[in-house]
């Protein structure tokens, strides 16, 4: 398969997932609009949503044009670095910002006169720092190979 084929089918799949993300913010029991609404730590939960949806479907749907059908090892390496980035990236900061968002914002509307002490919640959302961090730096490197490979296929 080449990458461009790869890298096509990713977009598909990514654009499925990002529907399915959208679809969940409608889903009331989640509450995803709370804690989008109430900023902090659902912030982190927003910005994994945004760069899901550009750097799933949309830059994947990029790196299958960039491609075409031209076999290339540097792609298929792209293709592997970029998608685990992406997941790793854009996944760490949509769970901790919903979980984290959740006992911020959810918990004490359920529970009245209960709070979970923001230190605390904010010492929980550090765990996903170098997990978004680290995605973040792959799906760069492997956007940064690709571009390059592609480049280098072209000649």
């Amino acid at each position: 398969m080449t990458p461009g084929t790869l890298f096509r089918y990713a977009s598909i799949i990514h654009a499925i997932i990002a529907a399915l993300l959208t679809l969940l913010i409608a889903y009331e029991p989640l509450e995803i609009p709370r804690i989008i609404s109430g900023g902090s730590a659902g912030m982190w939960y927003t910005m994994g949503y945004l760069m899901y949806l550009i750097a799933g479907p949309l830059g994947s749907l990029y790196f299958s044009s960039l491609y075409g059908e031209r076999k290339s090892i540097v792609g298929t390496i792209s293709f592997i670095i970029y998608t685990i980035g992406v997941f790793l990236a854009t996944f760490s900061l949509i769970y901790g910002g919903y979980y984290a968002g959740w006992m911020m914002h959810v918990y004490p509307v359920h529970n009245p006169g209960q709070q979970i002490p923001t230190q605390q919640i904010h010492l929980w959302l550090v765990n996903f720092v170098l997990p978004a961090g680290i995605g973040t730096a792959l799906a760069g490197l492997g956007a940064l190979i690709g571009a390059l490979g592609a480049i280098i296929s072209r000649k």
